[in-house]
C-alpha cells in the first residue's frame, strides 16, 4: 500500500469532514439570521404588501443583494406613504408621482427619520397648492369628454355623476370596493369637497367617500357631501348633497364653461 496516496486521501477526507461541519453550521446560522430578518421585514406588512417583504419570491430567488434590498425597500416606503398618509392632502398628479416613485424604487431615499420628516415637512409646506390643483383634476374627472351618460354634462358639473369603472366587488362578500387605479381620484375629491366647505380633511386616510364605499353591505349609502351607489358593471353613481360646494366647484374648476383644451 502506498503510504503518501494513503495519508493524502486520509486529510483529503478529513478535511471534508470539516468542510461539511462548517458548512452546516454557516447554513445553520445563516438561516437563523433570515428567517429573524424576514420577521423584522414583516413589520412593514401591510395590505398587498405580503408577498415584497418575503426575502424570495418568484422573481427574486437570488443571493444578490443589492437586488433585493431595492426590493424590499421599496415594499417598506408603500408602508410607511400609507402609514404617515402622506397622500393624503396630495393631488391626484402628485399621488400618482409618488406612486411611481416608490413602484421605480430605484430613487427612493434611505429609511431614515430624517428623510420621512423631510418628506413630510416638503408636502406639508405646498398642501394648499396641492388642493388647488386638486379641485381643476377633480372637475375635470367628474365632466368627462364622453358624454355617454346623459347624467354627466360636459360643460360643467352637475347634481349627479356616473363614474365608470371605479368600484368592483369584494372577493368575500356582497360588499364592494374601490378600484385600485380608482383612490386617488375619490380621495382628492373628498378632499375637495372639504376645502371647499371650510372644514380640515377627513380624519380617514382615504376620505368618508372611499370608506363609505367599502363598509357599506350593499354598496349604497351617504356621506356628508355624496349619495353613492355602486353597480355590478363597476360603475359608481354619485349624487351631491352639497350644490353651493358643487356651484364653488364649478367657479374654480372651470368657471362653469369649457375651457381651452377641456372639451
Amino acid at each position: 500500500m502506498n503510504t503518501n496516496t494513503s495519508l493524502a486521501t486520509r486529510k483529503t477526507v478529513e478535511e471534508l469532514v470539516r468542510e461539511w461541519n462548517l458548512a452546516s453550521h454557516l447554513l445553520k446560522t445563516g438561516l437563523d439570521s433570515l428567517k429573524q430578518a424576514e420577521a423584522h421585514f414583516r413589520a412593514f406588512d401591510g395590505p398587498g404588501s405580503h408577498y415584497d417583504l418575503c426575502l424570495f419570491t418568484n422573481s427574486d430567488h437570488t443571493m444578490d443583494f443589492d437586488r433585493k434590498i431595492l426590493r424590499l425597500k421599496a415594499a417598506a416606503w408603500r408602508y410607511l406613504i400609507d402609514r404617515i398618509e402622506l397622500k393624503k392632502m396630495a393631488s391626484v398628479k402628485r399621488a400618482a408621482e409618488i406612486d411611481r416613485q416608490v413602484a421605480d424604487g430605484t430613487d427612493l431615499p434611505e429609511i431614515t427619520m430624517d428623510n420621512l420628516f423631510g418628506w413630510l415637512q416638503s408636502l406639508d409646506g405646498q398642501a394648499k397648492k396641492f388642493l388647488e390643483e386638486a379641485i381643476v383634476e377633480v372637475f375635470e374627472f367628474l365632466r368627462p369628454p364622453s358624454l355617454r351618460f346623459k347624467t354627466n354634462s360636459g360643460f360643467k358639473v352637475g347634481r349627479r355623476v356616473i363614474l365608470a369603472n371605479r368600484v368592483e366587488k369584494a372577493w368575500s362578500s356582497s360588499k364592494f370596493r374601490v378600484s385600485y387605479h380608482s383612490e386617488n381620484e375619490l380621495r382628492a375629491l373628498d378632499n375637495v369637497f372639504h376645502m371647499l366647505d371650510g372644514k380640515p380633511l377627513s380624519v380617514y386616510r382615504n376620505g368618508d367617500l372611499i370608506n363609505g364605499i367599502q363598509d357599506s353591505r350593499c354598496g349604497t349609502g351617504e356621506t356628508e357631501y355624496f349619495r353613492f351607489k355602486s353597480y355590478i358593471n363597476q360603475n359608481l353613481h354619485l349624487e351631491f348633497t352639497r350644490m353651493d360646494l358643487v356651484q364653488r366647484l364649478n367657479e374654480v374648476g372651470g368657471n362653469g364653461l369649457p375651457m381651452p383644451g377641456r372639451h
